[in-house]
């Protein structure tokens, strides 16, 4: 190999699930380039394979929503009670100009009422809302299936645009 190319600053990038790690190095030989791969190759295997369920929805083309739910347990994707469930959800404008949109949010546990809430909100061009909230899974609360549903669009009553939605879970036992 020629050693001007070998002696080239590289960047060397794992991208583990839900986790990045970069490492910067100097490749001034060919050993070195096999250690940062093996260096990197372990860094993937000790990634986490569990994650919190996270969906995304792009029905309306002008929003896309993406949702995540997550235990405070020891899985993120399996609570009881004592275990508080954390949502986080973004509205993403899609379009190149400013959009009124009616965000709604719905927190759905097993065999329960369900707890519905709207927000209106401006979201500027290619830009993006994010919020995020809590729930706190008592003794009350069955086993089962707990949804966490997030609709958005900017349709105002005008009838001709969908909503985009997406819905996370997490399993109650």
């Amino acid at each position: 190999m020629n050693r001007r190319i070998l002696a080239l600053s590289g960047l060397i990038a794992c991208i583990g699930t839900g986790t990045r790690k970069v490492m910067h190095l100097q490749i001034r030989s060919l050993k070195h380039l096999h250690i940062a791969a093996i260096v990197c190759l372990y860094s993937l295997l000790g990634t986490s394979s569990v994650l919190a369920d996270t969906a995304t929805g792009n029905q309306n083309p002008d929003l896309e929503v993406v949702v995540t739910l997550a235990s405070s347990g020891s899985d993120p994707e399996r609570a009881t009670a004592g275990d508080t469930l954390t949502a986080t959800w973004t509205v993403i404008n899609k379009t190149n100009r400013n959009l009124k949109v009616n965000i709604e949010h719905i927190w759905e546990p097993p065999q329960f009422a369900v707890h519905a809430i709207h927000r209106i909100v401006t979201i500027p061009a290619q830009g993006s809302s994010h919020q995020s909230g809590t729930f706190l899974i008592t003794s009350n609360i069955s086993t089962g299936t707990f949804s966490f549903y997030v609709s958005a669009t900017d349709d105002f009553g005008r009838g001709y645009k969908s909503y985009s939605t997406a819905t996370a879970n997490v399993t109650i036992y």
